[in-house]
């Protein structure tokens, strides 16, 4: 659903066997809606539109994953990435991060990093970037700055 814009949703694919199970799994969570035709509807209204897009998304991804990866202490995965999503690695903890992100919104009005969480490499946090049509819209000769400087940033609010 997210990147087809839909109300919610998923796909699972595998073979007979393991669509039966996750049927039975699925009932027995409770996630057998009484009425899917607006989740439907929203999907299939979109999806032919947005499905035409990937592919430029996933150029995009590429081409800003490769921008971000300038910036040292930076750590890109997968590199390059695969789909029109990937996760960016930062030697900062998620608090001085999120400090970071508020200040560049408060004085750029620039929303860099609205998925912060704790990396797996501790004291490390991670920022997951989506490329759709908003993405699209922005050239990294403005996007890097601002990422270098929400860097530069953290790591002030680490050290102080």
């Amino acid at each position: 659903y997210k990147g087809v814009g839909a109300l919610a949703g998923a796909m699972l694919l595998g073979d007979e066997g393991f669509i039966a199970e996750a049927r039975l799994w699925r009932r027995r969570h409770g996630g057998t809606l009484v009425q899917l035709h607006p989740y439907v509807a929203s999907a299939a209204m979109r999806f032919d539109a947005q499905l035409a897009r990937i592919p430029a998304w996933l150029d995009r991804a590429r081409r800003f994953a490769a921008a971000l990866s300038t910036i040292d202490g930076l750590v890109v995965t997968p590199s390059p990435p695969e789909v029109n999503l990937f996760h960016v690695h930062l030697p900062v903890a998620v608090d001085a991060l999120v400090a970071a992100r508020d200040r560049i919104a408060a004085t750029d009005r620039s929303w860099l990093a609205p998925n912060v969480a704790a990396s797996d490499v501790p004291g490390w946090a991670k920022v997951e970037i989506y490329v759709g049509e908003n993405l699209m819209r922005h050239d990294d000769a403005l996007l890097v700055p601002l990422y270098r400087r929400l860097v530069a940033l953290a790591r002030g609010q680490a050290a102080g």
